[in-house]
């Protein structure tokens, strides 16, 4: 394992990331647009591991289930077609509270340098196959999808929350053990949908 004082360089871009962010959101509310910015230069993964941020936290984040996971899945949708992030205006216009800001970034930033000292490159083949970009992109459509449905099941905003940290971050680190503890998450997001989906159509049928 790496020193601490070896940490991922682009853990700590993040990291800088959400620094800048919460000093800026110190002033007031920002646009979903000037988010973007801040953090899409970064990479597409780097917007994801952001996205994901809320639900990964155990403190309740009220109204941002449903745009956040649209968001993720639209984000998704232009990966897979080879575009660059584009979204509508009125969605770019919208405002996320500077309360909502300071909660994310500053646990974000808590979360990611504590996990700085278990990442580091691994199993490379896991990375291999997830940087195909039909697998990631329509992962994290699923993903997307999942977070933005209302459904009624514990914790199952921080299943999905947390296999989209950990594959975007697998895949920027090139740490493949991330990733496959991602898509365990995934396949448990799965089999929760189906499994609700099938309790619903045997109580409507």
């Amino acid at each position: 394992f790496p020193s601490h004082d070896k940490q991922s360089k682009k853990s700590r871009t993040l990291g800088a990331s959400l620094l800048l962010l919460k000093k800026q959101g110190a002033k007031g509310p920002l646009s979903l647009q000037r988010i973007i910015e801040a953090l899409s230069n970064q990479g597409r993964h780097l917007l994801m591991v952001f996205l994901s941020l809320p639900f990964c936290l155990p403190i309740p984040f009220p109204g941002l289930s449903i745009p956040f996971g649209l968001l993720i899945a639209f984000i998704a949708v232009r990966m897979a077609l080879g575009r660059h992030v584009w979204l509508p205006r009125a969605i770019l216009s919208k405002k996320v509270s500077s309360k909502t800001i300071q909660k994310v970034c500053g646990k974000g930033i808590v979360l990611l340098h504590g996990m700085n000292r278990w990442i580091h490159p691994r199993l490379r083949w896991a990375c291999q196959f997830a940087r195909i970009r039909t697998v990631d992109s329509l992962t994290f459509f699923f993903l997307g999808i999942f977070l933005a449905l209302p459904l009624p099941v514990p914790l199952s905003n921080i299943v999905a929350g947390w296999s989209i940290l950990l594959i975007g971050l697998g895949i920027i680190e090139n740490d493949g053990l991330l990733i496959l503890f991602g898509y365990c998450l995934f396949f448990i997001a799965c089999a929760a949908l189906m499994l609700l989906s099938l309790f619903f159509i045997q109580v409507l049928f």
